[in-house]
């Protein structure tokens, strides 16, 4: 598959999960806190999966890391920091509103659970961000617009 179509589906792809991106961050942050917090971030990561487990194969990730040549490498590592990104962010959001101890006395097991699984694949989501950003800096290739991922 030639470049410029490689190209173009990273671009599609990137756009979609920027528009995806907007409506989660706006969907988060206008949701109280407590429980109905945890069904908006439930929601948020089934859009996340959905968006992800539809991606074309140009722009997955393991096609770019297994070929150093790939021609559009950086443009698909920079839809992933944007993925990771979107997690991260569920991540603060979940922080921020369970930051009372009230609020989080109150949640079942369930809830509970739920909460943990949130910070820990923004925790694993940041760690992951962090392999990319090394990668691009290993390949001596200043990442111009991490700022936007970040």
């Amino acid at each position: 598959m030639g470049e410029p179509r490689s190209l173009e589906s990273v671009r599609t792809s990137t756009a979609d999960l920027v528009i995806l991106k907007a409506k989660c961050s706006r969907a988060l942050w206008v949701c109280p806190d407590g429980p109905e917090l945890l069904s908006t971030i439930a929601k948020t990561k089934k859009s996340l999966n959905t968006w992800y487990e539809g991606m074309p194969h140009q722009a997955q990730l393991e096609r770019s890391v297994s070929n150093p040549q790939h021609p559009v490498k950086d443009s698909i590592w920079f839809v992933h920091l944007f993925h990771l990104n979107t997690l991260m962010c569920t991540f603060r959001r979940a922080l921020q509103g369970f930051r009372d101890p009230e609020i989080r006395e109150k949640l079942t097991h369930d809830q509970l659970k739920s909460l943990n699984g949130t910070l820990e694949d923004g925790i694993v989501a940041a760690e992951q961000s962090s392999r990319l950003l090394t990668l691009l800096l290993e390949e001596l290739r200043t990442p111009r617009h991490c700022w936007l991922a970040m």
